[in-house]
């Protein structure tokens, strides 16, 4: 079937093409968890002083209509 006529059939009942989406490559950060998994922690079965080790959060910020992240 021609492509023009096959999206004038397709706006006419206001349907639209399928698209394949490319996913976006992992982050570097991303990359590293998934092949760290599980090797992570490194305190696992110590015996630890207080303030000898810390952990921490990391949280995505997304900003800018979600077009950016911090």
């Amino acid at each position: 079937m021609n492509e023009k006529r096959l999206r004038r059939l397709l706006g006419a009942w206001d349907l639209a093409l399928r698209r394949q989406v490319a996913r976006p490559r992992p982050s570097g950060v991303r990359r590293v968890l998934r092949t760290g998994r599980g090797k992570l922690d490194l305190v696992n079965g110590r015996e630890i002083a207080p303030l000898q080790a810390l952990s921490t959060d990391f949280t995505e910020i997304r900003y800018a209509g979600g077009t950016r992240k911090a």
